[in-house]
């Protein structure tokens, strides 16, 4: 069986799998090719074999389509996720790299306006290059995600849209300490502290009174 940290993973990255269906050793070959067989291989901590799989899945997308580009980011993401179990960070720079600009207008819903892009895809790409030995270019790529989040967050404030601009603070505060930056760090920091006191001041002063 594979451990529970093994379990974790998969679940935080392809959704909750029962214990009782993980199987030990499994290939690409043992499990269904969709979905289903990502999450068994992940459970059991194939990650090379989750990344052959989502590699074929991503290749049957159809990318003239707006659902099948979805579709094959989605995989890409996978394939990402895979890269990083096995320490592999420059060849999942080197994929996230070859998707293209993922700010482009390629990647917005012609219906919604909004990228089709995974956050979990587009957070992941920002952390890259630290992994690669380039800090600043990760501190870059984090602003330029962060503004985006604070412009949706202000026009349809939601606690994920919230729960977003946390997470890459919190990405930026501690790349800036790696780099010594501790101004920047502290700035921040500080920035983070008074925008929850903010949200504490609001819900004390609202009228939670049912009419």
């Amino acid at each position: 069986m594979p451990s529970p940290h093994s379990l974790n993973s998969v679940q935080a990255f392809l959704g909750n799998l029962p214990v009782e269906s993980v199987r030990e050793d499994l290939e690409v070959e043992d499990v269904p090719q969709n979905d289903e067989g990502l999450r068994l291989m992940a459970a059991d901590a194939n990650w090379s074999g989750v990344l052959l799989l989502a590699e074929r899945l991503g290749a049957e997308a159809d990318a003239d389509t707006i659902q099948g580009l979805a579709c094959k980011l989605r995989y890409t993401l996978v394939q990402v996720t895979a890269y990083f179990s096995m320490q592999r960070y420059a060849a999942a720079k080197k994929l996230v790299d070859a998707v293209g600009d993922l700010n482009s207008d390629r990647f917005t819903d012609p219906v919604t306006k909004e990228s089709i892009v995974p956050f979990s895809l587009r957070f992941i790409s920002a952390l890259l290059p630290s992994y690669c030995g380039s800090a600043v270019e990760t501190q870059c790529r984090l602003y330029v995600l962060l503004e985006e989040c604070q412009k949706h967050a202000g026009v349809a404030v939601s606690p994920l849209r919230k729960a977003r601009v946390k997470r890459i603070q919190r990405a930026l505060v501690v790349s800036y300490y790696q780099t010594e930056k501790y101004a920047d760090a502290i700035r921040l920091s500080e920035e983070m502290i008074a925008a929850e006191r903010y949200d504490d001041g609001d819900y004390e002063g609202a009228d939670f009174r049912v009419f």
